[in-house]
């Protein structure tokens, strides 16, 4: 989780942070954050080891059902944990990937730059068309990022807006001047305890994902990190082909049927941990 990530969480809900004490001492918590009234999000579910296999994780899970009633919800899953949640109604949709680059100074030369090929993925590479301008966000930009963003991840736009100016975040956003400066795609950079992570990435294109990740990538020095749907091969092919290494895969599992986020603009998601 970003530096500033929790403190979203807690602005979201006062109560969506729960911890499990043992004579006034933490020994396990749980998020449970709402996005907004018709799903939420259970997250950073965790046990010291030293308290496990006695039913301190089962409460606070039952805690977290009960402050999100009947929301349909989403749930990043360790694979060794995919049978407990589909006894309980959750269903695997998709595994996401976390990809790092270890030093964002080695971002592949190819990704981002203009008039180069690659004929494997060529849609990632390219010249940028003129019609399409990047440029940080700005506060006047936060309706129209919500309309975008409303489409891929159904994210509340009051917590896109705390997302998008919590503090150290970078923000970049693509707009397609010949349709009026619409958005077309966007993504932030925030601080984590080990680098940055880039959350979420969305764009219309692969190349459009590419500008927008050398862009932030190239801001900051250290670690570079992006949670990747794994079933969004053009996702999987941006984050390998920019050279970053492959690491720790959940499994996105949700308690209904229909879809909560159109996938296939998600190049990066929120965060596993609270959402999106």
């Amino acid at each position: 989780m970003g530096q500033q990530d929790a403190k979203v969480a807690w602005a979201m809900t006062k109560r969506g942070t729960i911890i499990a004490e043992f004579d006034g001492v933490p020994i396990g918590c749980i998020t449970a954050v709402p996005m907004g009234t018709g799903h939420g999000h259970i997250g950073y579910w965790m046990v010291k080891a030293t308290h496990r296999t006695v039913g301190v994780g089962t409460r606070l899970w039952d805690a977290a059902m009960q402050l999100l009633e009947a929301r349909a919800l989403v749930v990043h899953a360790i694979p060794w944990q995919v049978p407990w949640f589909e006894e309980r109604g959750f269903m695997a949709t998709y595994s996401v990937s976390r990809y790092h680059l270890q030093d964002a100074a080695h971002l592949h030369p190819l990704c981002g730059e203009a008039g180069r090929g690659l004929a494997m993925y060529p849609s990632l590479y390219g010249s940028v068309p003129e019609r399409y301008t990047l440029r940080p966000v700005e506060d006047s930009d936060l309706t129209a990022v919500g309309e975008y963003d409303a489409c891929a991840t159904k994210l509340p736009k009051e917590w896109l807006a705390l997302w998008l100016m919590r503090e150290g975040a970078q923000a970049v956003l693509a707009l397609d001047e010949s349709q009026g400066g619409a958005v077309v795609g966007y993504g932030v950079l925030g601080r984590t305890r080990r680098g940055h992570r880039i959350s979420p990435l969305l764009a219309d294109t692969p190349l459009l994902a590419t500008q927008i990740l050398a862009k932030l990538s190239r801001t900051v020095e250290g670690e570079v990190w992006l949670d990747v749907p794994s079933r969004h091969r053009a996702a999987v092919a941006l984050a390998e082909e920019c050279g970053m290494q492959k690491g720790l895969t959940t499994i996105r599992m949700q308690n209904c049927d229909a879809p909560l986020g159109q996938e296939d603009q998600v190049y990066g998601v929120v965060s596993l941990e609270i959402g999106g």
